[in-house]
């Protein structure tokens, strides 16, 4: 998929979490973009594996590959938290 149809397609659940976030309501919205996309483009998957159960869900590699940005998020807050 085309990286601008990708934003097009997610731009109104992206606009939400980004607000929510910002109102404190979550602690914290991590563009899953960022994992699967590059400048052009976001994969669907590998040659023989999609990142995808169905339509919204991640499959196992798609779960692995968002494994390390969920993380280093993490890892960001909590050392932005700490005494």
């Amino acid at each position: 998929m085309l990286r601008s149809q990708y934003d097009q397609d997610n731009a109104y659940s992206v606009k939400l979490f980004n607000a929510l976030e910002k109102e404190g309501l979550i602690n914290k919205f991590i563009n899953v973009r960022d994992a699967f996309c590059d400048d052009a483009v976001c994969p669907i998957g590998q040659p023989r594996q999609s990142y995808f159960y169905d339509e919204e869900h991640l499959s196992a590699l798609g779960a692995k590959k968002l494994l390390a940005p969920l993380l280093m998020s993490t890892m960001k807050e909590l050392a932005y938290h700490a005494p």
